[in-house]
Formats: C-alpha cells, sequence, structure tokens
C-alpha cells in the first residue's frame, strides 16, 4: 500500500499539471532563500489560463519544461513574472467613421481597420470580399 503512493508522489523539484476547474494549472517546489536567510522549500501555484484541452496540455507542458529547466540551471524567476502568459487581450483604438465620398472608401476604410486591427492581434491580413446587394461577388 505504501508503493503505491510513493509512486504517485512527484519527485522533488518537477512541475506538474493540475486541472483546476477545468482550467491548468503547474505546481512545482522550488527552495528559496527567506529574508532572514534560511533555505526554505515553497510550493508555488502558477495559472496559466490554458483550459483542460489537447491544445491546453501541450501548451502546459511547454511551460512546464520551461521552468523545470530553469530550475535545473538555477535561473528559476520565483516571482514566476517570467513564466506568467501574455495578456490574450489588447487595447484597440476606436475608429471614428466618416462619410465616405466614393462608393469604394467605405470598405478601402474597412479594410484597413480590419487589417490595423489583425496585425494588433497576431494575424497578418484579413481578405475582405466585397458582394452586391444581390451577395454576389463583386471583384474591385
Amino acid at each position: 500500500m505504501e508503493s503505491q503512493k510513493a509512486q504517485s508522489v512527484a519527485p522533488r523539484g518537477s512541475v506538474q499539471i493540475k486541472n483546476s476547474n477545468g482550467r491548468l494549472q503547474l505546481v512545482f517546489s522550488h527552495l528559496i532563500m527567506t529574508p532572514t536567510g534560511e533555505l526554505k522549500t515553497k510550493r508555488f501555484y502558477l495559472s496559466t489560463g490554458y483550459y483542460d484541452t489537447p491544445l491546453g496540455r501541450h501548451q502546459a507542458s511547454a511551460l512546464a519544461a520551461k521552468i523545470q529547466r530553469d530550475i535545473d540551471y538555477g535561473e528559476f524567476d520565483a516571482s514566476l513574472a517570467k513564466y506568467k502568459p501574455a495578456a490574450s487581450l489588447s487595447t484597440v483604438s476606436p475608429i471614428t467613421p466618416s462619410s465616405p465620398s466614393r462608393s469604394g472608401d467605405h470598405l478601402q476604410a474597412a479594410t484597413t481597420s480590419l487589417n490595423s486591427y489583425s496585425t494588433s492581434i497576431g494575424i497578418d491580413k484579413i481578405w475582405v470580399y466585397p458582394v452586391n446587394s444581390a451577395n454576389n461577388y463583386n471583384p474591385l
């Protein structure tokens, strides 16, 4: 019975992936120095923000490997700032509408705005295909 318990315990210093309410969390222990100069083992919890899906597990595994590598090489950042995912939402400036003087000006303005927005969120380009009132493709 004790041997089964020993098998379920992770090795000291290893980064584990845990499901917490459908989101993935990294859990691990690491030695830190207290302000008094003592070495103590601290348990760290890092919420990844990734859902418990195959893709989320892959992303969490990559992050766990990065943390494990830093622990092994003595480069671990105890503030965890180095490992926190970047914000998924970015601030977008509002677009002020203008009255188009030509029929295609509004389409060009919309395409420029979409491309600007897509670049800010990491998409190279958004293609816009105009249609006429009968929903037929209308090449420019």
